[in-house]
């Protein structure tokens, strides 16, 4: 490929309208908080990066690996001495351009400290009173030691930038010089390692040729640059002391190997060079070297620097690929782990509504119409029995009473009469009172009893209702009704009150239940039972008694009136005795029809409520249906962005294949 080729295929990576799919992705679905704050952050850095126009350089190397002299080769100036400058301090050192000379310390405190302002420099000014550019530069260097080196300040520097004019610079290259490689400070790897994958484009690892590749090194690299090793490259400096170009050769194979071995690397890209040539030349120092050889050293150190801005050209935009193919592949495994959340979620959902709801309400219902109808027989049957034996205890007492009196009270025709018309019917009276007296209180056992099935069932289903109101926390019944919440309630909780289900389907007035007869019903029946003419019709029996030639004695009379007394006695309370019996019959049948009504109408709202519920369930699924036809639209998106992201990074990465400059 060319490199206009390659500059064509750097500027066709479509990074915004990557980052604007992604984004869409984004806001059409729910993930969690640290998948979004992860995806947003990660979109943010590439698209600062994307605005950013300068091409970043980080500088590998363990302290004495010829680092600084790498760097003021660049620079074309011989501004750094030694590797000084990161001997303390745990910040890595920027160097980019600047119309002057000048380097600013940002403390950690936030204050900022800079070689042409502040207390430092007028001391410095102070000291050396000569204006040359040896002296400024000698006095550059003195304040870089002073701040680097002096153990109270280098420790609370935060970041160092050096500003320089030099073309490289210029042209728009930002070098990273990181703590050395070797460094025992484990905080001080660590930040090396975060500023080079984080924040620069490519890497230079420099290896001094007489020490090619130490074992601390290749720890660092292993343990720190593993994920970026393949974009390095590996500058082995000082090769101008190696003065064959065999030995040269060979040691470039050994040190490629080794690093390939140590690294787990397919292909490994080994440049040779020589700063220290190109240093001196800018010094006029002598360097020792025949003038074709100082030729080769500094075309070579041009071309290392062509392949280094050509590398970091093309990895800006495959960083930037990378980092998207990232981001898109986070969003690829979390979207179906929402989708499998939902399902789950709807699953749970929809088996408990189907296991949870009663399926067959008619069946249901007949279940417990005759279940609780059975209960109420069972004690109606004793209360019929129990009213009975009260009708028939009355009437035995009522006969004992009355022929006691009559024996005992009446001695002549008058007393017979006065007793007959007068004192016989209040004996009734009283009897009766009593009498009705304990059968109202057996009616109300009726009435409790139904009312007691009626509670019975309510409390049953409650059970039955609380098991729906548990699906979701939709359902409540604190409000006096049974009904769906919408999901705004959902926070606010429910009480599980059967009580106030029964307002729903009950009114205020007990009689709505159809099982509250109570004495009053009573009442009515036993004051039909005794014959409110019984004292005239036993009167008249006695005056035909009485009115007969040669009347009969007043004992013949007791006898002929007892007789009537005693008929009318059996007739009256037999008649009673059966219109008890029926008026209870009637009672339990009332009693079933209110038990019946309430357990209807508990079910109509039951079912009105099971088909909101089965109505959102499908609501719900119909949802989810869209929810995954969606997730599945996206996924596919996202599948054919990582395709061509992928096939676009593997074009990059095999860019300026030929020549001296090869991947």
């Amino acid at each position: 490929m060319t490199e206009s080729y390659a500059d064509a295929l750097v500027n066709a990576l479509p990074i915004d309208d990557h980052v604007d799919c992604v984004r869409a992705v984004l806001a059409r679905h729910p993930l969690s908080t640290e998948v979004i704050g992860e995806v947003e952050e990660g979109l943010e850095k590439v698209q600062v990066r994307r605005k950013d126009e300068n091409l970043y350089l980080g500088v590998i190397g363990e302290f004495s690996s010829g680092k600084s002299t790498f760097m003021n080769a660049v620079m074309r100036d011989d501004l750094l001495r030694t590797d000084v400058l990161q001997a303390t301090t745990a910040a890595a050192t920027w160097m980019r351009y600047g119309k002057k000379i000048d380097v600013e310390f940002e403390l950690a405190g936030g204050a900022s400290l800079a070689f042409r302002g502040g207390t430092i420099w007028q001391r410095f000014r102070a000291l050396f009173r000569q204006p040359d550019a040896s002296v400024q530069k000698d006095r550059f260097r003195r304040y870089l030691h002073e701040l680097t080196c002096a153990e109270d300040v280098a420790t609370q520097i935060a970041s160092v930038t050096l500003y320089h004019p030099a073309a490289a610079f210029a042209r728009g290259l930002v070098i990273c010089d990181t703590p050395g490689a070797n460094a025992e400070n484990r905080r001080h790897a660590e930040l090396a390692a975060e500023t080079v994958v984080e924040h620069c484009d490519g890497a230079i690892v420099i290896i001094p040729a007489d020490v090619p590749v130490s074992g601390t090194l290749l720890a660092f690299l292993r343990q720190y640059l593993a994920q970026t090793a393949h974009r390095a490259i590996f500058l082995v400096t000082k090769l101008d002391l190696v003065k064959r170009k065999r030995e040269r050769d060979r040691l470039l194979k050994t040190i490629e190997k080794r690093i390939a071995s140590g690294l787990d690397l397919e292909r490994v890209e080994v440049m040779a060079c020589a700063p220290r040539v190109v240093v001196d030349a800018v010094t006029g120092e002598s360097d020792g070297l025949s003038q074709e050889e100082r030729v080769e050293w500094l075309a070579q150190f041009e071309r290392v620097e062509s392949r280094i801005w050509a590398v970091l050209e093309a990895n800006r935009s495959l960083i930037q690929a990378e980092r998207l193919l990232r981001l898109i592949s986070s969003l690829f495994e979390s979207i179906p782990q929402e989708l499998y959340a939902l399902e789950q979620e709807y699953r749970a959902s929809h088996d408990a509504l189907d296991r949870n709801r009663i399926k067959d309400l008619k069946e249901y219902a007949r279940v417990r119409k005759e279940k609780y109808w059975a209960e109420m027989r069972r004690g109606a049957g004793k209360e019929k029995a129990r009213a009975t034996r009260a009708v028939r205890a009355s009437r035995q007492e009522l006969t004992e009473t009355l022929k006691a009196r009559l024996r005992a009270e009446v001695g002549d025709f008058d007393d017979l009469k006065t007793y007959v018309e007068a004192e016989m019917p209040a004996e009734f009276e009283n009897s009766q009172e009593e009498l009705q007296e304990e059968i109202a209180c057996i009616f109300d056992s009726v009435v409790a009893r139904a009312q007691q099935q009626v509670s019975k069932f309510e409390s049953e289903f409650a059970l039955e209702y609380e098991s729906l109101a548990t699906l979701g926390g939709r359902v409540r019944s604190g409000d006096g009704g049974m009904s769906v919440w919408s999901e705004s309630d959902v926070q606010h909780g429910f009480e599980r009150k059967a009580a106030s289900m029964a307002r729903v389907v009950k009114d205020a007035d007990a009689e709505s239940f159809g099982v509250s007869m109570g004495g009053a019903g009573a009442g009515a029946v036993i004051g039909s039972l005794v014959l409110p003419g019984i004292g005239t019709a036993v009167g008249g029996a006695i005056g035909w008694f009485a009115g007969k030639l040669f009347g009969p004695s007043v004992d013949d009379v007791k006898k002929e009136t007892w007789k009537e007394i005693e008929k009318s006695i059996r007739e009256t309370f037999e008649a009673a005795e059966e219109t008890v019996s029926v008026a209870i019959d009637d009672q339990l049948r009332d009693a079933e029809d209110g038990i019946s009504g309430v357990i209807d109408r508990y079910l109509r709202k039951y079912e009105v409520l099971v088909t909101e519920m089965i109505a959102r369930d499908e609501a719900d699924r119909q949802k989810l249906d869209m929810k995954r036809r969606g997730i599945a639209d996206d996924l596919e998106l996202l599948r054919e962005r990582k395709r061509k992201l992928a096939e676009w990074q593997e074009a990059l990465k095999v860019i300026h294949i030929g020549g001296d400059v090869h991947v």
